[in-house]
């Protein structure tokens, strides 16, 4: 998936099964669960979180987020694994 910084803990990922489709995630909504504009978040990840307060990990029984906020995790931490080994 195709990761995007549009601001400050604002992401766009480009859709695996639309690729003119891109949904925005914002990893500083929900007291850091974060938010996706995707349906999979906000029909089955969102009203999860509102009912257990919990972040639960995207693969995970019960998760509360989505695969997109997953891609947007994963690129921080390379971004950062890249920063500490001195590749940016």
């Amino acid at each position: 998936m195709k990761v995007e910084q549009y601001e400050k803990l604002r992401y766009h990922v480009l859709s695996e099964s639309a690729p003119d489709h891109q949904y925005l995630v914002d990893l500083g909504e929900n007291k850091g669960n974060g938010a996706c504009s995707c349906e999979d978040f906000s029909c089955r990840k969102m009203p999860t979180f509102e009912k257990t307060g919990k972040i639960v990990q995207y693969g995970e029984p019960e998760a509360t987020r989505c695969k997109h906020i997953n891609a947007c995790l994963i690129e921080i931490g390379s971004l950062f694994l890249d920063r500490i080994n001195g590749r940016v």
